[in-house]
């Protein structure tokens, strides 16, 4: 864990993003995410994970890229993430935190996801 920010709006090749949680997710959580942005529903998210966790070496998520088809097209692979996501994470209760990149060559997200499903009181175990 480190005290820093992280500037990303250089980066290139961003097509789409989504910050999504299970369709149970607690009151609280969808509370917190409201009507933010995804960059603001992902830094609320992920400051209340670090929060919750006590421990030092924690490990607060699991961060995964994944390269997508060249053959597909944007919505194509779009509708790929989603249906990944919905059966492998959601399902089991987890968020997903995600944004597809289109550089020349190389389609791919970049997927954070709990290690923890959500509960009413915060996270499982």
């Amino acid at each position: 864990r480190e005290a820093r920010t992280i500037d990303y709006t250089r980066k290139q090749g961003l097509v789409h993003e989504e910050f999504l949680l299970p369709a149970d997710a607690p009151k609280w959580v969808r509370a917190m995410i409201g009507d933010r942005s995804v960059a603001g529903a992902s830094e609320a998210f992920w400051n209340k994970v670090e929060a919750f966790e006590k421990r030092s070496d924690a490990q607060l998520a699991r961060d995964l890229t994944i390269a997508l088809p060249l053959e597909l097209t944007h919505e194509q692979n779009i509708a790929l993430v989603r249906d990944f996501v919905e059966k492998h994470i959601l399902a089991k209760g987890m968020v997903a935190d995600w944004v597809y990149h289109d550089n020349p060559g190389n389609p791919h997200i970049h997927l954070m996801t709990t290690l923890r499903p959500l509960t009413e009181e915060g996270f499982g175990s």
